[in-house]
């Protein structure tokens, strides 16, 4: 045997081999973790304390150890999933396995789904249920998917036992959304899950009854800003858009991926909606986009078409129409909310949606005929092309960035000097005349210009003067701010638009083309027909004016943008739960946390106020799943016109809402007359200015057949502000108001220009959906005044509500008075556009709205003057001087000024500053304009219109 061993030649290991064995069999020994092997029930007190520690090292052992850190039974014993430790989605908290009720709830059996006596129980399936700190989550454990989210919510429940439940195993939980059924491992499991669910509920702030019913509490030291007209809100969008890391979230009431976000269009499709969706989609941002799906024979938005070409732009760009028009379904309400939200961490909202017609800015133009040239840009042109230093150096001395917030420096400039317009005002005697009078022409500045555009005398100073400077030197809010009260010698000038800042910045010079094809709208004159033929015009631009579009916007923050994004998640989810649930490409989305999210990028904020944001909305079952309907929106309207206490400024679309009425439930007028009111037993000053369309938007024209629709809003807004015993004047004047226009002034926005050799008129289309109050409180958001925006059970909409933390010193009715920056420099902006300060017409102090000077010897002086001079070169419509449909007729008959005498026509309009004028009240006054039951408008139900 010896000699069979040695001849195998096996080699004997020497001592130094044996350490090697012994060293290998000690690593392996010590990389598996050892369990304690004494059972707990013989451990004596005393051994407790070494007992943990050794149970500690054994799991950190586990942890460490690559083969067993990642298996199955491990992750399930440590409670882990892909979801743990994802930061932006919040804390871990308790996970594991569950038995999942179908839906929560008996299901329909696949042979009929119509028949309550059909229905059987479904049975359960293996689910692995997450807690976050606001939402709870569970997925499949085939592939990990995430099958649905449900939110905390203020209904959220979670209850166990056979009490509550049917079955000693089971726990239920619930929202505004759903009911969800699942079955524990036992009794005290159970229990358990339902103590640590309703703990992490608990944390939530959105599990409590927040201010005006909101579904989102307010936020404090929250950044914001406001957007006055498109052009500087639609770069912003398309800057952000660009920044965004992981996600886009868009929602529309019309959405055109063929819109430039940035004009002149001189850089290719670079800056076009959809070439920048496909870029950043290839970058592996993942892009979710809800669009309304219009009722076709009504509505001509194309959302089919625009759902299509956005998908097969990219498979991370995914899309979803809602709602379906099945018989007895949604037909009558729309999905009206606008917002685009970036990484859950910016959010843009208000009145502007991504689609034609709405690109516009200060100037408010009627003509866009022009073509552009790229020239070489040698030292000595860019000197010639260059914004002057001055204007510039203006600005910055009267405004001043620190820390996101604009903060007004010169002290002096809080109190007006008055003398330079107050002959106006001592000409103007208040108690004896209801109409101001128009301004008298030989008191005009004798450097006032022509407050038309499309001819050479447009521009306060020739565009040799300006500079070319990049983009990023001139701060958007210097350039969208003008200081109220600044310099008055002969080195101020005009702002210019972002618009002409990029044509010197890319060398460009001509007249641009900044609303191609179906961009350029009337939609009076006729709406937008085959929207996918998107460069093809569809009014003659070279002799129909287009239809100027005001409208307001906002972008906020940190976890206000947390809350748009949550409520953008909600529908996203409900609409996937209802059309998609079985669609693998369509994913559930999850909200991050509002507790533990990275710091906003400076750079993203610069320019913004801090201030204290609350998100609102109108929602309801069919529009956003939950089953109780949320009018916040309405309710922080009625509250901030109750609790005013200087001036209430209202920009609206429609101005329908009636006392005592059946057809018009919202009670804005009512908050009005009440508050109007108080201040006339109190014999106070306060006032409320309503600035709305001069004609709805609607194709047709008014007095003809044509304009049935027209006459249908008409004759709900006149109910509303003027005609009847219920509407508002007429209750003011009932109750011992003499004259109601001490109080409340009503106006509209028109322009004028010239084109094709001739001077043309059109009215500027409000679109806004705005509150301003006392300078310190602002509603910027989707929702008209009306019960289609403002009941909740109807049109779905958005608003955020913000309060000034930070103030400046300013003046209300003649005192002193600490204004909120946000607010009055909102309100200031827009004071200045609607009187033509901006545009370089004049110059007048706007800080104090309140006063008697102001509100009657500025504001409604300059609307009546504008009014009387527009009427006389024009003969436009609507207007006072036409009661009835055959005064409308010949009026439109007559020959105008423009037409006959343009010489002396372009002397009147001189005399026009801005674009404000007064709503005629008593246009059509003794005509019938409710829909005749004959016609399709009177066969429409009432609350369509209203």
């Amino acid at each position: 045997m010896l000699i069979y061993k040695a001849t195998l030649n096996i080699p004997f290991g020497d001592s130094n081999h044996r350490g090697r064995s012994y060293a290998y069999r000690e690593k392996s020994r010590r990389s598996l973790p050892h369990f304690p092997r004494t059972p707990d029930a013989l451990v004596r007190a005393k051994h407790m304390a070494n007992r943990m520690s050794h149970l500690q090292k054994y799991l950190q052992a586990v942890l460490d150890n690559d083969v067993l850190r990642n298996h199955p039974i491990v992750l399930e014993f440590f409670e882990v999933s892909e979801l743990s430790f994802i930061d932006e989605l919040g804390l871990k908290a308790k996970e594991g396995w569950v038995l999942k009720k179908s839906g929560g709830r008996h299901v329909p059996s696949g042979i009929c789904s119509c028949c309550p006596s059909c229905k059987v129980k479904a049975g359960y399936s293996k689910r692995w249920l997450v807690t976050k700190d606001s939402f709870v989550a569970y997925m499949r454990p085939t592939d990990g998917s995430v099958r649905t989210v449900m939110l905390f919510d203020r209904s959220f429940k979670a209850v166990c036992g056979k009490d509550e439940t049917g079955r000693s195993k089971c726990l239920i939980l619930s929202n505004q959304h759903r009911t969800l059924k699942v079955k524990c491992t036992s009794k005290l499991a159970a229990r358990e899950w339902m103590v640590e669910v309703l703990k992490a509920s608990k944390r939530s702030v959105y599990n409590k009854l927040h201010p005006y019913g909101s579904f989102a509490p307010p936020r404090t030291d929250n950044f914001a800003h406001w957007f006055v007209d498109g052009e500087l809100y639609f770069q912003s969008v398309a800057d952000a858009i660009e920044a965004a890391q992981d996600e886009i979230f868009i929602t529309d009431w019309w959405f055109n991926p063929d819109i430039f976000l940035k004009r002149p269009a001189v850089e290719g499709n670079r800056w076009k909606v959809d070439e920048l969706l496909r870029t950043k989609a290839k970058q592996g941002v993942k892009i979710f986009i809800l669009l309304y799906k219009e009722v076709e024979l009504a509505l001509g938005l194309q959302s089919r078409r625009t759902k299509l070409k956005l998908q097969q732009l990219h498979p991370n760009i995914k899309v979803m129409r809602h709602p379906d028009h099945p018989p007895g379904g949604i037909i009558l309400w729309a999905h009206h909310e606008k917002m685009v939200v970036i990484d859950q961490a910016i959010a843009f909202l208000g009145g502007l949606d991504i689609c034609y017609g709405r690109w516009d800015d200060f100037k408010h133009r009627l003509t866009d005929l022009g073509s552009v040239a790229r020239v070489d840009q040698t030292p000595e042109k860019k000197k010639r092309s260059m914004i002057t230093t001055t204007s510039l150096e203006m600005y910055k001395n009267s405004y001043s960035l620190e820390e996101g917030v604009v903060q007004q420096m010169p002290k002096q400039r809080s109190v007006p000097d008055l003398a330079p317009t107050l002959r106006h005002f001592r000409a103007f005697n208040f108690s004896d005349v209801d109409v101001p009078q128009p301004i008298p022409e030989s008191d005009r500045e004798a450097d006032e210009v022509n407050s038309g555009e499309g001819t050479e005398s447009e521009d306060v100073v020739d565009r040799s003067d300006y500079r070319s400077a990049s983009l990023g030197d001139i701060k958007p809010t210097l350039r969208d701010f003008t200081p109220s009260g600044g310099p008055q010698g002969d080195d101020w000038v005009v702002p210019v638009t972002l618009a002409e800042e990029r044509m010197a910045y890319l060398g460009v010079r001509g007249n641009a083309r900044l609303w191609p094809g179906k961009d350029y709208c009337n939609f009076v004159a006729m709406d937008v027909i085959q929207p996918h033929i998107a460069f093809q015009d569809s009014v003659d631009r070279s002799t129909t004016p287009r239809m100027p579009w005001h409208d307001i916007s906002g972008v906020v923050y940190g976890n206000a943008a947390r809350d748009v994004a949550r409520h953008f998640i909600e529908r996203w989810n409900c609409t996937k739960e209802e059309k998609t649930k079985q669609e693998e490409g369509y994913p559930y989305l999850m909200p991050r946390s509002s507790i533990i999210h990275s710091p906003l990028n400076i750079d993203r904020v610069k320019g913004s106020t801090k201030c204290k944001c609350q998100i609102l909305r109108s929602a309801d079952h069919w529009s956003a799943g939950v089953k109780d309907f949320e009018d916040s929106i309405h309710q922080a309207y009625l509250r901030v016109i109750r609790e005013a206490k200087h001036y209430i400024y209202i920009e609206n679309q429609f101005f329908i809402s009636i006392a005592h009425s059946r057809e018009v439930i919202n009670g804005i007028a009512d908050a009005l007359y009440e508050r109007i009111m108080k201040a006339h037993r109190e014999k106070a000053t306060f006032r409320v200015y309503v600035v709305q369309p001069l004609l709805p938007s609607f194709m047709g024209e008014v007095g003809s057949d044509s304009g049935k629709a027209i006459h249908a809003i008409l004759h709900w807004e006149y109910r509303s502000m003027c005609r009847g015993k219920d509407s508002l004047l007429e209750r003011l004047k009932a109750n011992g108001v003499a004259n109601p226009r001490h109080y409340i002034v009503f106006n509209g926005l028109r322009n004028w220009g010239e084109l094709a050799g001739g001077l043309v008129t059109e009215l500027v289309y409000v679109h806004s959906k705005l509150l301003i109050a006392d300078d310190d409180t602002v509603i910027i958001g989707s929702a008209n005044i009306n019960d289609r925006s403002l009941l909740g059970s109807r049109d779905s909409e958005l608003a955020v509500l913000v309060r000034d933390t930070v103030t400046v010193d300013s003046i209300m009715d003649g005192k002193p008075y600490q204004a909120g920056v946000f607010a009055s420099g909102l309100r200031k902006r827009l004071f200045e556009e609607h009187l033509g300060i901006l545009q370089g017409h004049w110059k007048q102090d706007v800080t104090d709205p309140v006063s008697e000077y102001f509100f009657k010897g500025v504001w409604t002086l300059t609307a009546s003057n504008n009014t009387i001079n527009f009427e006389k070169v024009f003969c436009c419509v609507p207007t006072n001087s036409t009661r009835t449909f055959q005064q409308l007729r010949g009026f439109r008959e007559c020959p105008t000024l423009a037409q006959t005498n343009e010489k002396e026509a372009r002397k009147v309009l001189k005399n026009i500053r801005g674009f404000l004028v007064l709503t005629p009240l008593n246009f059509l006054s003794e005509e019938d304009l409710s829909p005749s039951i004959t016609t399709q408008e009177g066969i429409a139900p009432t609350k369509l219109w209203t």
